[in-house]
């Protein structure tokens, strides 16, 4: 059965973390909810946390705890952006294992350059530069599509053995203060 639905995730707050050189967003709403989307399924909180160059999502059911107790959440498993990206880059990968492949690791391919078309708020006269971040298990996969400066523009995820797949886009942005 395949289902469409509008999705909204939304900053909720903006953290500044005095005692760390984090930044921290509180945010509604994560693609991720939709692996095996219910009918009534209510959008999950969690963080965006920022380190240097190194972005982590942190799910948690009390949003303060979480904060309270960052540093403890801040790992390879919660890792997903780690920038400047470039072609050929594999991150959040167990540094025990001995892979020398793109599975088990956000593998960045080759950028794309173009049109982000159907999207309000952004021009659709300006030429981006893309990267699809992808995360390939044998149980599942992960592509999410990333223009700096905009953010996240599409997220798919398909699960291999169940009937449980997620393909969302960006259709509106609207940029911060």
């Amino acid at each position: 059965m395949s289902e469409s639905n509008r999705w909204t995730g939304k900053w909720r707050l903006y953290v500044p973390c005095s005692w760390a050189n984090y930044e921290v967003a509180v945010m509604k709403g994560d693609p991720a909810d939709l692996i095996s989307y219910e009918t009534g399924k209510q959008r999950g909180d969690y963080l965006i946390v920022r380190d240097g160059g190194k972005y982590y999502r942190v799910f948690g059911e009390d949003v303060n705890a979480l904060i309270s107790d960052l540093d403890s959440h801040l790992n390879l498993e919660s890792l997903f952006l780690d920038l400047p990206l470039h072609q050929g880059m594999c991150f959040g990968r167990d540094p025990e294992g001995k892979r020398n492949d793109v599975f088990y690791c956000w593998a960045i391919e080759q950028p794309t350059t173009g049109l982000i078309k159907n999207v309000r708020g952004i021009p659709s006269n300006k030429q981006f530069t893309t990267f699809t971040v992808s995360y390939r298990a044998n149980t599942d996969h992960t592509y999410v599509d990333f223009v700096p400066g905009i953010g996240i523009t599409s997220f798919v995820f398909g699960h291999h053995g169940t009937v449980s797949e997620v393909a969302v886009n960006l259709v509106e942005y609207n940029p911060g203060a």
